[in-house]
């Protein structure tokens, strides 16, 4: 009976990033369909310190806290140190040990696994803090140098680390991450309508950015660009932004405010899951035209919701959002990004209808069962 431990430490945190849902699908992937596993020991288990008790409620058993110290309160700094330092002394019993590429655990009883989802602070420093530069550093060498499986969540991000760090010693792939599942159900119309009225939108045309934010995610770009289309265009429009307000936040208050049209910008903060699913049902049309992207979730996901989307010309973007599926733009060219606004709302409905048909059907290969069931077979087959 294979053995496998798969480290899912961090889900606690209040706001979970695109990558926090990555990590939950493992969980999701399993739990869809726990008899085709009935034959492999797998357990999650959590170095963080905190006992999750949703985790602990639904994986039952499978569920293994490390030095939880407290139930779902917040750990002293110190805490969380000696966790850590004690969770060092962790024996997986022989289990292939799969991590996250953020924080590494090692265990010399165990062969290890990594997936490796981006080279992004390698690729933009400028962006990061030296602590995430060398974190990442560490990811990758322990990739290249030590780990028994590397996987890739794109072949882009698989290419750029070939010709950046070189090839790994140990079994590598390339697997692709799934979506959650209420991407592609059916949307309850009181709950759009609720989540619309909430945020002003009823009624309304509007284009829609979501996800963490930073520099690297182009906003301002995007801002200045829906400004230019704005002044060309002969509808209304506005332009909604999700995502948790942070320290770059003001920056792009900041620039909101020097707009021409800056009454049609709606910068709402974190939504949850229903209400972006649900503002994603009514919009026009997504806009993510990132600077760079180890995979880029949000086209996959308007793929599922049935969405036109434009995005960058480059990196995993390029290789998900080729082939016609998406609009490409240069995302350092706001003119380039205002010219995919204009080809947007230009499309008939016949060839709307067409290409989003499409769209779905290449979604459809995205789910966490397929996602988890390709680890599998990467570490058994």
């Amino acid at each position: 009976m294979e053995k496998i431990a798969i480290d899912i430490s961090g889900l606690g945190v209040k706001y979970k990033s695109g990558a926090h849902n990555v990590v939950y699908s493992y969980i999701s992937g399993y739990l869809n369909q726990p008899s085709k596993y009935s034959n492999l020991d797998i357990i999650f288990y959590d170095r963080s310190g905190l006992y999750n008790s949703e985790l602990a409620s639904i994986l039952r058993n499978k569920y293994v806290p490390i030095n939880s110290f407290s139930n779902n309160k917040p750990l002293s700094y110190f805490f969380r140190a000696v966790s850590q330092l004690l969770s060092k002394k962790i024996n997986l019993n022989g289990r292939i040990n799969h991590v996250w590429h953020w924080n590494i655990y090692t265990n010399r009883n165990s062969k290890s696994s990594i997936t490796i989802a981006d080279l992004l602070p390698i690729q933009f420093p400028m962006f990061y803090k030296k602590k995430e530069i060398e974190i990442k550093k560490k990811a990758l060498d322990f990739a290249k140098n030590h780990a028994h499986f590397v996987s890739f969540i794109s072949h882009s991000t698989r290419d750029i680390f070939l010709n950046k760090i070189g090839y790994p010693k140990g079994k590598m792939s390339v697997i692709h991450p799934g979506i959650d599942p209420l991407f592609f159900d059916k949307k309850n119309p009181e709950v759009v309508n609720f989540v619309l009225s909430k945020y002003g939108l009823t009624d309304k045309k509007y284009f829609l950015s979501y996800g963490y934010i930073d520099p690297r995610k182009n906003i301002i770009n995007q801002l200045h660009a829906f400004d230019e289309f704005m002044k060309q265009s002969s509808a209304e429009y506005y332009y909604v932004i999700a995502g948790i307000k942070n320290r770059f936040s003001d920056e792009i208050l900041k620039t909101i405010s020097n707009l021409e049209f800056k009454k049609n910008v709606y910068f709402i903060g974190y939504v949850t899951n229903i209400e972006l699913i649900s503002l994603l049902d009514r919009t026009s049309g997504v806009l993510f035209c990132s600077l760079g992207e180890g995979f880029g979730l949000p086209i996959i996901e308007s793929y599922a919701s049935k969405k036109l989307i434009i995005t960058s010309n480059n990196t995993s973007m390029k290789e998900i959002g080729g082939d016609g599926r998406s609009i490409l733009v240069n995302p350092y060219d706001i003119e380039s990004i205002t010219g995919g606004l204009m080809r947007l709302v230009s499309y008939s409905e016949q060839q709307k209808e067409k290409l989003l048909r499409t769209n779905l059907e290449y979604s459809s290969k995205f789910t966490v069962n397929n996602w988890f069931s390709e680890y599998i077979n990467f570490f058994t087959e």
